[in-house]
C-alpha cells in the first residue's frame, strides 16, 4: 500500500531500498476510491510500479464504479482489487445488520468480478473469515 499516509514522507527512499534489494515491480493495491488518484501518481512517476483499482470491503460505502472504469482505462492499472470479503469485524452486533453487511459486500464482489471479466485483468482478492463465501462466489 505504497498510497498510505505511512509511505508519505520516504516514498523515493522505500522504493529504492525495494529496487536494490532486487524487487522489480510492485503493484499498489486499491483499497479505497479515494486513493486511487494517488496511486496512479505514483505509478505514472516510477517506471516499475503498477496499481490496481477496486475497493476493500470495508470501504464499499465509496464504491463507485464509474470511477472504478476510468481507472480501469488506464495504462498503468494492471488489475482489479483489492477486493473480496471481510467477517472479522462488523459495523453492528445485530444479526439482521450483520447479514445485511455481508450481503452489500457480496454485491460488491461480485460487481468487481464483473469489471474484471469486463476489462480482461486479474484479481486482487481480500477474504478474511469469509472463505466459503468467497469460494461460492469465485464457482458460482
Amino acid at each position: 500500500h505504497l498510497d498510505s499516509e505511512a509511505f508519505k514522507d520516504d516514498l523515493d527512499e522505500t522504493l529504492n531500498r525495494a529496487f536494490k534489494n532486487g524487487i522489480e515491480k510492485i503493484i499498489i493495491p486499491g483499497a479505497d476510491i479515494k486513493d486511487l488518484p494517488y496511486a496512479a501518481t505514483i505509478a505514472h512517476k516510477y517506471k516499475n510500479i503498477f496499481f490496481a483499482a477496486g475497493v476493500h470491503p470495508y470501504e464499499i460505502d465509496n464504491y463507485d464504479e464509474k470511477i472504478l472504469r476510468q481507472y480501469l482505462c488506464d495504462e498503468k492499472c494492471v488489475a482489479v482489487g483489492e477486493c473480496g470479503l471481510d467477517y472479522f469485524r462488523f459495523k453492528s452486533d445485530l444479526a439482521e445488520e450483520i447479514q445485511k453487511e455481508k450481503e452489500n459486500q457480496k454485491k460488491i464482489f461480485i460487481a468487481q468480478l464483473e469489471l474484471a471479466i469486463e476489462f480482461k485483468k486479474p484479481v486482487i482478492i481480500h477474504s478474511r473469515e469469509a472463505n466459503h463465501d468467497t469460494y461460492e462466489i469465485l464457482h458460482g
